[in-house]
């Protein structure tokens, strides 16, 4: 059985999540259902949650988490873990939604956003940078020039140049990267 990336990369997620839980709820002694192991039971439960309730399941979690933990960075951690899996629940949700689900004007602040902010931001700049490929090629930089200007590796350069090639139709005219 051949496991998708996606597949593989949720499912290490959900492991993650359940790990951090155990944080948590984990004690030294032999288990004792307190309030934070039943809080630590739930968000587990939150992962297999149906999608009509995840959000009304969550917001019960976050209002238990702020009550319950008395550390302020356990309890914020804990909440960007309810968030994650929400978000990671609900992926056609957009940031405003799940905002508004939760009851939360701070998701802006969560480690999750901030990094798929951030990621997204890298993404965008690298777009930009091979977009401007092919036009510095018609100018007449070399591929070593671009890729120094761009601080691109030279085969991204020419698979950016190749790319551009291959939509534009120029397959009869020299290859720009020679």
């Amino acid at each position: 059985m051949e496991v998708s990336d996606r597949g593989l990369s949720s499912w290490h997620s959900s492991l993650a999540m359940i790990l951090k839980i155990n944080q948590f709820t984990s004690s030294k002694s032999s288990f004792n259902p307190t309030p934070q192991h039943s809080l630590g039971i739930e968000t587990v439960k939150l992962v297999i949650e149906p999608e009509q309730s995840a959000g009304t399941k969550a917001r019960e979690l976050i209002d238990q988490a702020r009550q319950q933990i008395a550390d302020a960075v356990q309890g914020r951690e804990l909440i960007e873990l309810i968030e994650t899996i929400l978000i990671y629940k609900l992926p056609n949700k957009s940031r405003e939604e799940i905002e508004a689900m939760l009851g939360l004007s701070e998701l802006k602040q969560t480690r999750v956003y901030q990094e798929a902010l951030e990621e997204g931001k890298l993404e965008g700049k690298l777009e930009g940078k091979l977009e401007a490929v092919p036009y510095m090629l018609t100018l007449g930089a070399t591929v070593e020039q671009v890729a120094e200007a761009l601080d691109l590796d030279v085969e991204q350069v020419r698979q950016a140049a190749k790319r551009s090639s291959s939509r534009e139709g120029q397959g009869e005219e020299s290859d720009p990267t020679n």
